[in-house]
């Protein structure tokens, strides 16, 4: 087994435990780590169960949305460096800066913080990228709002919230993309 540092299960020699009543905090004992540990050397099979286990654990699905593609990975310093600038940066400078990231996950990060922050500071060719991102999100996440809602509508026999699905439909019927090709 290689060991890494700041993982679960914590490693330590077992000196650490006669400290500051260790075995007490943790309620465990001697007698009681000999006894699991003659049951797992009596099943010879539980270690390659449990490797195999985390073997065929399957692997996350990649991140569609930009904001959510910053957890696929650290930004190095240079990157870093021009994120601080965009922070920085007001609405007028914001519409002339266009850094060369290393990064490919920055440029589409970039336009929705454009977009959704300072809209007026985006291109024409920005804005239609936006819009298409937008409109596709909107489709992808079109079915599960329209299941909700057709939930909350049977479960209302009494029409108690006819007002909040109206307004609901009508939010829907105004966010929604016109047909375009872009």
């Amino acid at each position: 087994k290689e060991l890494q540092y700041n993982r679960a299960p914590a490693v330590a020699p077992m000196g650490v435990l006669e400290q500051a009543d260790g075995w007490k905090k943790i309620s465990l004992d001697l007698d009681t780590i000999e006894k699991h540990k003659a049951v797992l050397a009596g099943a010879p099979h539980f270690a390659e169960n449990i490797r195999s286990i985390f073997e065929e654990r399957r692997e996350f699905e990649p991140a569609v949305e930009p904001e959510a593609k910053l957890y696929d990975g650290f930004v190095n310093d240079r990157d870093r460096l021009r994120i601080e600038t965009i922070r920085n940066a007001n609405e007028r400078e914001l519409a002339d800066f266009h850094p060369e990231f290393s990064d490919d996950r920055l440029s589409d990060l970039l336009l929705h913080y454009k977009a959704r922050n300072y809209p007026k500071t985006l291109s024409e060719t920005e804005a239609t990228q936006w819009e298409v991102w937008r409109a596709e999100r909107i489709r992808r996440q079109l079915p599960g709002f329209m299941k909700s809602l057709q939930r909350i509508m049977k479960n209302d026999t009494e029409n108690e919230h006819e007002f909040l699905r109206q307004e609901l439909q009508l939010w829907l019927e105004a966010i929604m993309p016109f047909e375009t090709d872009f």
